[in-house]
């Protein structure tokens, strides 16, 4: 009996079926962020956080350790048929993890990456170095009295 019931709910295809199988042959979940540093200098980094080929069209944004939303830059999109590559930058000014979170709602899909950066900012103060000709140096030190 099991088995008459089994193989005609396996040969039986109802339209509801049918859509969730059209619809979900369109998407893509988003694959794991591909994450880069763009630029850096003592005091900045710019991340660039990648997603290619997804869809439906995912959500990205930058957070620090603490989960805090991360300003960023407006995103980049580009849609090729039915499916979405995103880039979003964001500038960094402080030592921390940071991740780039992709969600896409529709799917109930969520994924991520993490970088660390560390922010290498020296407090240099003015009145210890002197220019000679052009080349920088620190004054040597006087002993005695």
């Amino acid at each position: 009996m099991m088995a008459k019931l089994s193989s005609l709910l396996n040969n039986t295809s109802h339209p509801l079926q049918d859509s969730l199988t059209a619809l979900g042959s369109s998407f893509s979940a988003a694959s794991k962020p591909s994450l880069t540093t763009l630029d850096e200098t003592r005091n900045w980094v710019l991340l660039q956080c990648e997603v290619l080929g997804a869809s439906p069209k995912p959500q990205l944004q930058w957070q620090d350790s603490d989960g805090n939303l991360v300003p960023a830059k407006d995103p980049q999109e580009e849609k090729r048929g039915g499916s979405y590559d995103i880039i979003l930058q964001a500038t960094v000014t402080k030592t921390d993890t940071y991740r780039c979170v992709v969600t896409q709602k529709e799917i109930n899909h969520q994924t991520q990456a993490e970088t660390f950066v560390r922010i290498n900012a020296t407090l240099c103060l003015l009145s210890d170095i002197t220019v000679n000709g052009g080349d920088f140096s620190r004054p040597t030190p006087q002993l005695g009295g």
